[in-house]
């Protein structure tokens, strides 16, 4: 009997650890000082991650989801410019979070150029010459992303 309450016990507490640093992990980027770059980066990787795989038919388009709206990592006054955006949309449309209809296979992001409270971040795509300009304000010790300009 001891032996079952041992070895319920120890897959209790390693379940406990594995949840906390899951739990860490997800909420480090976002965490108050975190950096511009580390808040554009965990965006980005949330974003691709919610999309899935094309090819495998596990795809998911957040826009249509509406998934955007409860990301950590946009302000409430962005995420209301991208609804207004995409109602506009009337034949033909643009993803407004990579600034392109396909989906790159990577994204290089630039270090930030920090003004108070206020930030920039050039992410560059695997497509040639493709650049986007994301502006972040810092809002309670939190960085989040303010605005992303489609760069020529």
């Amino acid at each position: 009997m001891f032996k079952k309450i041992g070895l319920i016990g120890g897959l209790i507490v390693a379940a406990a650890v594995l949840l906390s640093a899951c739990a860490a992990q997800v909420s480090a980027a976002n965490a108050p000082n975190s950096t511009p770059e580390e808040t554009v980066e965990a965006f980005y990787g949330w974003y691709f991650d919610y999309i899935g795989d094309f090819e495998s038919g596990e795809f998911r388009n957040p826009m249509v989801d509406g998934v955007y709206h409860d990301s950590e990592y946009l302000t409430a006054r962005f995420v209301t410019q991208v609804d207004e955006l995409i109602a506009s949309f009337e034949f033909g449309a643009y993803d407004p979070f990579l600034c392109a209809q396909a989906i790159p296979e990577s994204l290089s992001v630039a270090d930030a150029e920090i003004d108070g409270s206020y930030a920039s971040v050039t992410v560059t795509s695997s497509f040639p010459n493709h650049r986007m300009l994301l502006l972040l304000v810092e809002e309670e010790g939190r960085w989040l992303i303010d605005d992303i300009q489609c760069q020529p």
